[in-house]
């Protein structure tokens, strides 16, 4: 028979599956970039490449621009791009979901979280422009879980329990 417990196992097989196949299109990307223009550095070549996977990812020709909301993408890109301070933005991100339940408030916070640190470290350069616009197309993919966040409605996804 099919139970319960076997149709959670699939779900989460399948979650993983197309996870990593989001890590692997931002991976494979800057390979190909490395190919193409060895002279680079992997931190130009993910910078461009990975911008480049996450605008595939949420508009996709061949599905007529209609794609993911592009938080796995995002978070790859930013970690690849920016290393350790990117996995921060990832992480944090990670625990306003954890901490509100809300999923597309933990979405932009972490290319939110990038500007500033961008910011800093590279002043007004092509990397901040690039996560202005990642920032951007994330508040476009999740526009309506935030409009039902400030209206009340947007439904708990993950949360933890506070004990009494």
């Amino acid at each position: 028979g099919f139970d319960t417990d076997t149709l959670i196992t699939y779900l989460q097989f399948v979650t993983y599956f197309r996870e990593s196949g989001d890590i692997l299109k931002v991976i494979v990307a800057g390979i190909l970039g490395h190919l193409l223009f060895p002279d680079k550095t992997w931190h130009d070549i993910f910078l461009y490449t990975g911008f480049g996977a996450i605008f595939g990812h949420n508009y996709p020709l061949w599905r007529k621009g209609k794609g993911g909301k592009g938080v796995t993408v995002t978070c790859t890109w930013l970690i690849l791009t920016f290393g350790i301070l990117g996995a921060i933005c990832c992480i944090i991100g990670g625990i306003v979901v954890l901490l509100t339940g809300w999923l597309p408030l933990g979405a932009v916070v972490i290319p939110a979280l990038a500007i500033p640190t961008v910011y800093f470290i590279h002043g007004k350069s092509i990397e901040l422009v690039c996560v202005l616009i990642a920032t951007v197309l994330m508040l476009i993919r999740h526009r309506k879980g935030i409009y039902r966040i400030i209206h009340g409605e947007e439904p708990l996804h993950l949360k933890i329990k506070k004990d009494k």
